[in-house]
């Protein structure tokens, strides 16, 4: 196997290198230095920790894309039932002049009425003078 010192770094959790000898354990009497396989269980066990915590803030960031996938067709939905601004303007001059058109009924119809009870009440008070020099 080959020394300890010919094995590169990689950078573990929170900037932790990797340690010495990873990969490449030096053989000891029986097996492997156990403190450098230890330590090498360590750093990845750290490294793990680190994908783990990863991987819940992307299920998380997931979860937030959907919500916002559901509000903005929510909202599409919502904004289908109006009509364009262009056709916005023409039924809202449609609208204003089909106000403006019963508004001139309606005087019409009140100068009317008014000129009705005016004659009504002058044919009224026209009727009780003639009464009273009568009587």
């Amino acid at each position: 196997m080959g020394s300890a010192r010919d094995v590169h770094s990689a950078a573990g959790p929170a900037g932790a290198e990797e340690p010495d000898g990873a990969k490449d354990f030096a053989l000891v009497w029986h097996g492997y230095d156990p403190y450098q396989v230890n330590r090498y269980i360590d750093y990845l066990t750290g490294r793990l920790d680190v994908a783990m915590a990863e991987l819940d803030d992307v299920a998380a960031l997931q979860q937030q894309l959907a919500m916002a996938h559901r509000e903005i067709e929510r909202l599409r939905a919502i904004t289908r039932q109006f009509p364009s601004s262009a056709t916005a303007g023409d039924r809202i001059t449609e609208i204003i002049s089909l106000a403006e058109s019963q508004a001139a009924e309606i005087r019409a119809q009140a100068e009317r009425d008014a000129q009705r009870i005016r004659e009504a009440a002058e044919k009224e008070a026209q009727e009780i003078r003639a009464r009273a020099h009568a009587g």
